[in-house]
């Protein structure tokens, strides 16, 4: 299974203290999302299955 990313995650990114939340509430629908929380802010990413 590959990834579609979405969004470019690490822009200048100076904390590299992260926190990950990966979703797969929607994984049956053939997506799943992935949050990642650091100083800088939020950046989410939503995959889809091939």
């Amino acid at each position: 299974m590959t990834g579609i990313k979405r969004e470019t995650v690490f822009n200048d990114l100076a904390d590299l203290n992260l926190s990950l939340n990966l979703n797969l509430s929607s994984y049956a629908s053939g997506t799943y999302m992935l949050r990642i929380t650091g100083s800088g802010g939020v950046k989410v990413l939503w995959f889809v299955k091939e």
